[in-house]
């Protein structure tokens, strides 16, 4: 993977951490604001710790290969 693509894979997961950040605000504005039940944002709690786990993954993947790259360009 070059530097570009990173750049690219970067952007595309800083857009997804946005998102799960706002997915975040809205349930905690809902519970605090709302109906304090759980059972109403069940699936809104399922969805955002999909969300976090997917890009704690590609986070993960990212970096290993920048690490890779990095020690390539080293040799």
């Amino acid at each position: 993977m070059d530097i570009k693509e990173m750049a690219f894979r970067v952007e595309d997961l800083s857009i997804e951490a946005e998102k799960a950040d706002s997915m975040c605000e809205a349930i905690y504005q809902a519970i605090y604001c709302g109906e304090n039940n759980t059972e109403v944002y069940q699936w809104a709690f399922v969805t955002f710790r999909e969300i976090t786990s997917d890009l704690k993954d590609e986070m993960e993947k990212l970096k290993d290969q920048v690490f890779e790259t990095m020690r390539g360009e080293k040799q």
